[in-house]
């Protein structure tokens, strides 16, 4: 589980915690708008459209996270 979400939380986050669990959250709903845009296009399209971000997203959003806010 701590791929999705890490179990190491603070309990009293400062606010560069919180602005780098914001970002994170931000850069997975970017992935998954990504995803959605992908998938009304034919197959052939995916991967030299839409999905090549998502990966890259997906992993901005986590670095930020730990970089930030150290979770």
């Amino acid at each position: 589980m701590n791929f999705i979400w890490p179990t190491k939380l603070k309990t009293e986050p400062g606010i560069v915690t919180r602005l780098g669990r914001v970002l994170h959250w931000l850069c997975i709903v970017i992935a998954l708008v990504l995803i959605y845009l992908a998938l009304r296009r034919p197959p052939a399209e995916w991967m030299t459209t839409e999905l090549t971000g998502v990966i890259p997203t997906y992993f901005v959003g986590r670095a930020l996270r730990y970089l930030l806010s150290g979770e």
